[in-house]
């Protein structure tokens, strides 16, 4: 048989090229067409806090949560520390926090030796050294809340304004550089962002924490892909408490491979 000639080869690929017009993703499997939204809160405290009451922002869709307290919180805690709640305030939904004390002591850590291995174990403080390289202290204490939940396909991540859940602004998004490495499809905008923290604490007791919530698409084509928005809201205060204030927010949109199939 007769080996085909460039110019065959040529003209099949020519063929292929035109039939792929227009399609950026011709051999999309379908059954792999997937969407969801991820929220992540996280809270790190260098200090005891008593009396608290933390609210932070919840994504939602026409002035409802897209979250529920039983998905977020399913045994009513975050992390047996914090009372949690879904509270309507004036600025949208919320996920509120409440904890009489959440106290903060220092713990103490040495790691060790085992068959080759390091492994880290707590130790008291009168054991602990300070000069000794293999001890350390944390002086910190963290919660989070992880939750993924299924969306409806496709999320509408190129222009999510009015058209997906956000978290809540007490400001206008308005347009500004990307801070971090993004694709060239990417736009991003500034924002502020309500927080609601009061609590009694010492005068250097730090609080930091941040919330993420991210929309997605993926889909298989000869390998994994998708695109996605995403926002992030984060603060940190110090010392005790006492209401509203207004956090860093930034909106990313259009993040990776367009169009979706």
């Amino acid at each position: 048989m007769r080996s085909p000639s460039r110019n065959t080869m040529a003209t099949v690929l020519v063929a292929l090229v035109v039939l792929s017009a227009g399609c950026a993703f011709p051999w999309t499997e379908p059954e792999s067409r997937a969407a969801t939204y991820d929220y992540t809160f996280g809270l790190d405290a260098y200090g005891t806090l008593s009396n608290a009451t933390i609210r932070v922002p919840l994504p939602a869709e026409g002035g409802a949560s897209v979250l529920n307290a039983s998905v977020l919180a399913p045994n009513g805690t975050v992390d047996g520390a914090f009372e949690a709640s879904v509270v309507d305030t004036e600025f949208g939904p919320m996920l509120e926090l409440r904890a009489t004390e959440f106290v903060v002591e220092p713990r103490y850590f040495a790691t060790v030796e085992a068959e080759g291995t390091g492994r880290r174990v707590e130790i008291n403080e009168s054991e602990y050294d300070p000069d000794d390289p293999n001890h350390s202290k944390v002086d910190f204490r963290s919660v989070d809340v992880l939750v993924t939940v299924d969306a409806p396909y496709p999320v509408d991540t190129e222009t999510p304004v009015g058209d997906e859940p956000l978290l809540p602004s007490s400001s206008e998004r308005v347009a500004t550089a990307c801070e971090v490495p993004t694709t060239e499809s990417a736009s991003c905008f500034a924002y502020d962002a309500p927080v609601h923290l009061a609590y009694d604490a010492a005068d250097d007791a730090r609080v930091q924490l941040i919330v993420h919530f991210e929309g997605r698409n993926e889909w298989f084509a000869g390998g994994w892909t998708g695109n996605h928005y995403r926002e992030t809201v984060d603060y940190s205060a110090t010392g005790p408490q006492s209401g509203w204030v207004d956090a860093e927010g930034h909106l990313v949109v259009g993040e990776g491979n367009y169009p979706s199939p």
